[in-house]
């Protein structure tokens, strides 16, 4: 309750990003309807590796950008090896492995630990140690921001509110 967090539309985009490049036939054309994605190809991996470059060339004096993509499995499964290579050219992505399906708790805590690594520390916890439990893969997108607004927001607007729009409603 005392932290602050957004959830970035970019972690959306490419947690479904990464599951729609591992998506075929009735599967991947309900995906792209729903998410007015283009048809896998030459295109869209231009588009992703581009997106994925510009966020990662945001990191410099005065920004720090720190995340991890990752395809996490089972020891005893192994994905495609196309699947893995788009992924990790589209989004940086690697693969891990986790006792999934032998161990959730455990492979919650290793999850956790490459993640807080990956952010510098600045992402702890994304996982309970309960929440995996019969659960074979696992895509992971973390980021961390950290950087000054364009425009910064006044001091009056930053605190607990409610505050008044420009257009005077109360939010």
């Amino acid at each position: 309750p005392d932290a602050n967090i957004v959830l970035s539309p970019e972690s959306l985009a490419s947690g479904l990003g990464m599951a729609y490049l591992g998506a075929r036939g009735a599967t991947a054309r309900a995906m792209a309807t729903v998410l007015h994605r283009p048809a896998l190809g030459a295109g869209l991996d231009a588009g992703l590796r581009a997106r994925s470059a510009g966020l990662r060339g945001l990191d410099g004096p005065g920004v720090t950008v720190a995340g991890s993509d990752r395809v996490w499995t089972s020891p005893s499964l192994m994905p495609l090896r196309s699947y893995l290579n788009e992924v990790a050219a589209d989004y940086g992505a690697s693969v891990g492995r986790a006792p999934l399906l032998t161990d959730p708790g455990r492979a919650a805590g290793e999850i956790d630990a490459a993640i807080a690594a990956a952010t510098r520390g600045h992402i702890p916890q994304l996982l309970e140690p309960d929440s995996l439990n019969g659960i074979a893969w696992v895509l992971t997108d973390a980021l961390y921001l950290d950087a000054d607004w364009a425009s910064p927001f006044q001091a009056s607007q930053t605190g607990p509110g409610p505050f008044t729009t420009a257009s005077g409603q109360q939010v």
